[in-house]
This record gives C-alpha cells, sequence and structure tokens, in this order.
C-alpha cells in the first residue's frame, strides 16, 4: 500500500488489487499519519512548470530548464546542473514533457547503475535480474521471482536515496514483506538507512518527477 497526497483531491491511499480491506488501509493512514501532518501544508504548493528557466528535480537538487540548445544534455554548473532542450522556447509544455522524459531516461540509466553497483556487493543474495521501470507511485519493485524493477524517476533523488530504494528491494530478496527481520536485512546493506529514508518521505509533490 502506499500513501498520496494529491492537490485539489486530498489524501489518497493506493492498495493492492486482492485481499485488502478497508481496515486494512484505514490502518496503513494512520501508521502514517506523522507524514501527512508534516507534508498537508505543502499540498497546495505550485506544480512543476515546464518552460525555459524552469527549475526540475534532478539527483537531489533543483536543475535550469533550458530550451533553444543545440544539443539535449544534462550540463553540470557550478551550482548544480542545467538541462539542455533542442526544443525552442515558447514550446508546449506537452512537448517539453517529452523530450524532457527522454533525458531523464537516458541519465537514469547511468546514474542508478551506478548506486547499485555501490550497493549491490552488500547484499546477502542476488536478484535474477534487475530492470527500470516507468513507476510513478512506487520507486522500486521486487518480484516474487526475485526480479527488481528501480523507477527512472528516481533520477529526481540524491545519490544516496536511490541507494536507499535499491538496498530496500534487495532486502526483499532475503524478507518478503516489512517485518523487523526486514529491516534488519536493509540495515545490514546501509547502516544509516533510515536518515535516508526520512530525506525520501519527507520530499514534497514538486521534488519529484510525478508529473512527467
Amino acid at each position: 500500500m502506499s500513501v498520496f497526497i494529491v492537490p485539489g483531491r486530498g489524501v489518497e491511499v493506493r492498495t493492492p488489487a486482492w485481499n485488502t480491506s478497508r481496515a486494512a488501509a484505514e490502518r496503513f493512514l494512520r501508521d502514517h499519519a506523522d507524514w501527512l501532518m508534516a507534508n498537508l501544508p505543502h499540498a497546495n504548493m505550485a506544480p512543476l512548470e515546464f518552460r525555459d528557466g524552469a527549475l526540475i528535480p534532478y539527483r537531489g537538487k533543483k536543475a535550469v530548464l533550458r530550451l533553444g540548445a543545440r544539443s539535449s544534455l544534462v550540463v553540470p554548473v557550478p551550482d548544480g546542473y542545467e538541462l539542455w532542450l533542442t526544443l525552442p522556447p515558447g514550446s508546449s509544455a506537452e512537448a517539453v514533457k517529452i523530450s524532457l522524459a527522454a533525458l531523464l531516461r537516458e541519465a537514469a540509466w547511468r546514474i542508478i547503475n551506478d548506486c547499485w553497483m555501490r550497493v549491490i556487493p552488500r547484499a546477502k543474495r542476488l536478484p535474477k535480474g534487475w530492470r527500470l521501470s516507468d513507476a510513478r507511485s512506487r520507486w522500486g519493485v521486487c518480484s516474487n521471482k526475485d526480479n527488481i524493477r528501480l523507477s527512472w524517476r528516481l533520477i529526481a533523488l540524491s545519490d544516496e536515496e536511490i541507494e536507499y530504494v535499491a538496498a530496500h528491494e534487495l532486502a526483499h530478496l532475503m524478507e518478503f514483506n516489512h517485518s523487523p527481520a526486514f529491516w534488519r536485512e536493509v540495515g545490514e546493506i546501509l547502516p544509516d538507512w533510515q536518515e535516508r529514508h526520512e530525506r525520501i518521505r519527507a520530499r514534497k509533490a514538486n521534488e519529484k518527477l510525478d508529473e512527467l
């Protein structure tokens, strides 16, 4: 299950389509009450804009979107990053979204793979394979067939937070649940997992890429 703050609609709890009761959903919501109270004040924050000069979440920072470039590139600058797109200034938001998503997906493979390679040597068990997914509502998924999928939208997070998501899914290979034993597995991979986990939970809607 997962809980979201949806601008204009309120709080939304998403549950599996099978074997989930209303009581279980309500317990899940109560368990996340602290997070909701901390983030509800941000529910009406301005959504992302897709225009020249807009700020886009990238690797835990805000990257400046630049239109009219000769090539589509991620360019490091002294205070962060710029995201260059070949679209002319004044392009529609939908056109910008499509081009920006393509640029970020390409960057995501290298960045997320680097984070994965730093974490996986500490795992007790290896998956059959892993790949990027297009998921919006879940950063990562470990299937009961030992395959792991990580959303390319993780590129919005810092490398340390991406490492946490990778560690979380690797721990599921040992414990396919969220029991105390599972969290011990996460701790053996990343001793400071709690700090990283809280940083992800504290992220606001406009610090993610759900709109792409």
